[in-house]
C-alpha cells in the first residue's frame, strides 16, 4: 500500500497492488513520470523496474 501511495505522489495515475494477500508485486501507470516515481518506490522499500 505504501508504494501505491508514494506513486500516485509521485504523479502516476493509478497503481495496484497484486499477488497472494494483496503483496508482492505492484503496477504504476505514469507516462513521462517513469523515473519519479520509480524513485518514490524505491524510497519506501520497494525495487522498481521501468519498462517503456
Amino acid at each position: 500500500m505504501k508504494s501505491c501511495k508514494a506513486a500516485k505522489n509521485a504523479g502516476a495515475f493509478g497503481a495496484k497492488q497484486m499477488g497472494a494477500g494483496g503483496g508482492g508485486c505492484m503496477l504504476a501507470i505514469a507516462p513521462g513520470r517513469q523515473e519519479e516515481v520509480a524513485r518514490a518506490i524505491e524510497k519506501v522499500g520497494g525495487r522498481a523496474s521501468v519498462d517503456f
